[in-house]
């Protein structure tokens, strides 16, 4: 079955450029258009990720139910803004995982969300978690730091830690999440709670982790470059 996902479809954000995968296939800005001549290119399972013990982790949260516990990908699926996707080219099957719930705070309910994706043999290509919220300066009296920073960061640390990644180990990613929120809190409180973005990337062994926040969501994800060699992930 023809896989659904494009490569790796990053918008562009404030801090970090879009990414794109290859010097073959050339991409357009839209990061759809390929170059017929090239072969398709597929993630490559997140050394060392474990689907379980990811599952396991995200359960452990106590947050929502599974809609989709590696259910075969259909070509309806569309990824999330920041997940990764893959060549429409790859004719392999992928299967998914898919959490959603809502978790409350002192200032909005959050809703939480957590996905994967998985080729035939369990390999785990991408990760991604992310908290969605709308909270604005007009609604919190006592002024921007109301926004649910707090727990939009344990969510995130929860739902990332557990992959079992050994490109970037579980206490480097969740210090690394962290410090991205810390940005993304100082980003919000200097627009005075209005819109905010904060966003950055960082390469852990070809593994590319990506954060972005905004006034609405904040996700992050995690998934091996696919322009780098299988060889060298």
């Amino acid at each position: 079955m023809k896989a659904l996902l494009r490569c790796i479809a990053l918008v562009p954000l404030a801090f970090v450029s879009g990414v794109a995968c290859a010097t073959e296939p050339e991409l357009d800005d839209d990061y759809a258009t390929y170059e017929v001549s090239s072969d398709p290119i597929p993630l490559t399972p997140i050394p060392g990720a474990d689907i379980t013990a990811w599952t396991e982790a995200i359960e452990g949260l106590g947050i929502g139910e599974w809609s989709s516990s590696g259910d075969l990908i259909m070509d309806a699926y569309e990824p999330a803004r920041a997940e990764p996707a893959e060549d429409p080219r790859v004719d392999e099957d992928r299967f998914s995982w898919t959490l959603q719930g809502t978790a409350s705070s002192e200032t909005a309910d959050l809703i939480f969300t957590a996905k994967a994706v998985t080729d035939p043999d369990g390999g785990v290509l991408s990760m991604y978690c992310e908290v969605a919220s709308d909270v604005y300066a007009a609604d919190a009296p006592g002024g921007p730091v109301l926004f649910p920073f707090n727990e939009i960061r344990d969510l995130l640390q929860g739902c990332m830690s557990g992959s079992g990644g050994s490109s970037i180990g579980s206490g480097a990613l969740s210090t690394w999440i962290d410090e991205q929120m810390n940005a993304a809190e100082a980003a919000y409180v200097t627009a005075e709670g209005g819109r905010f973005q904060s966003s950055n990337m960082v390469d852990a062994a070809n593994s590319l982790v990506w954060f972005d926040s905004t006034d609405r969501q904040t996700s992050v994800s995690i998934f091996v470059d696919p322009r780098a060699d299988a060889g060298d992930s």
